[in-house]
């Protein structure tokens, strides 16, 4: 318990919000620089494909497709 009230007091979110926060840097990172499908990418940081399109959404305000296509480098276009 005291670990967790630490971290919480350092990061200022629960160690749950802070894994998918990086699970989800590490899902835009790929989305955004290689041609890796979304499944892929959803099973790499450990979720379904429903789930990481649902917390993507959340967190973000995109589907991973949108943000894709948003962000995507010109190169894979």
């Amino acid at each position: 318990m005291q670990l967790t009230r630490l971290f919480k007091k350092y990061y200022s979110m629960t160690m749950n919000e802070f894994f998918i926060t990086q699970k989800l840097q590490y899902a835009k990172s790929k989305l955004q620089y290689s041609q890796e499908s979304m499944l892929k990418i959803s099973l790499a940081i450990g979720m379904t494909l429903p789930h990481f399109d649902s917390i993507f959404k959340q967190e973000t305000g995109k589907s991973p497709l949108e943000y894709r296509k948003a962000t995507h480098n010109e190169i894979y276009t």
